[in-house]
């Protein structure tokens, strides 16, 4: 964080916190885009202010998230929470030249992960009831078109004492599968370079991960897969193993 954070009075409006996001993100990968020396350090301040305030907000959010899922879950994965690093918040405004920073809502992230269905639900509800829910991104059906990610998004919003102002929290409600799937495509992407969870990669190696994530839908629900489903993931897996088979060296 730039040690001029501390300095910044007043806290910059959400316009200004927009251009400063905008322009960055435009310098970080469009070499057309330039920014002085001099304009560099005051636009990095401004979005590791907007970023701070968020940290108050989650700070409120997690030790009610940890007593509710233990109330409710029997999986043995504990909650979790994360601030958006500053390279990923100029990473998204640049995949989505549309998005506005001031209207990103996972800057701040909580995680839980429960057993099954019926604990999400469980959880979901008394969020819902104790909190109330600002926007819900529901992908546990069909799982998103991109990828094939499944979890329940809620955005919840508390008070930052910076600003005096809500700022959006985004919980993850994920299955125990659902998580498991979530990892395992960040390793792959990892491993092979790409950033598969953003939809970024091998037309084949998505559509491996969007079939997994169809196949452990349906176990998450008791439901077994049919003949077709299984015949396309079992052609999707021999497709890309050689993906994942070191290469022999001569």
């Amino acid at each position: 964080m730039p040690s001029g954070l501390s300095e910044i009075s007043p806290l910059p409006s959400k316009e200004t916190v927009n251009k400063a996001g905008r322009k960055l993100a435009g310098w970080l990968y469009d070499s057309e885009v330039e920014i002085s020396d001099d304009e560099l350090e005051p636009l990095m301040l401004h979005v590791y202010a907007w970023r701070a305030q968020h940290y108050g907000p989650l700070g409120l959010v997690m030790p009610m998230l940890r007593e509710w899922s233990d109330r409710y879950s029997t999986s043995n994965i504990k909650p979790s929470q994360r601030l958006k690093r500053f390279k990923q918040i100029l990473d998204k405004l640049y995949r989505h030249p549309e998005m506005k920073l001031a209207r990103m809502q996972d800057i701040g992230g909580a995680r839980a992960v429960l057993a099954n269905r019926n604990e999400v639900e469980k959880l979901h509800a008394n969020i819902r009831d104790n909190w109330g829910i600002q926007r819900t991104k529901d992908w546990r059906d069909e799982g998103r078109p991109d990828t094939g990610y499944r979890a329940l998004h809620l955005m919840v919003a508390k008070r930052d004492q910076l600003s005096g102002e809500d700022r959006i929290v985004e919980i993850q409600l994920r299955t125990e599968a659902e998580h498991r799937w979530s990892q395992v495509i960040m390793a792959a992407g990892d491993q092979l370079g790409y950033s598969l969870r953003d939809g970024d990669g091998p037309a084949d190696l998505l559509d491996y991960f969007k079939l997994a994530s169809e196949v452990l839908a349906l176990i998450d629900q008791d439901a077994p897969a049919d003949k077709d489903l299984r015949e396309r993931f079992a052609a999707a897996r021999e497709q890309v193993r050689p993906y994942f088979t070191p290469k022999e060296t001569s």
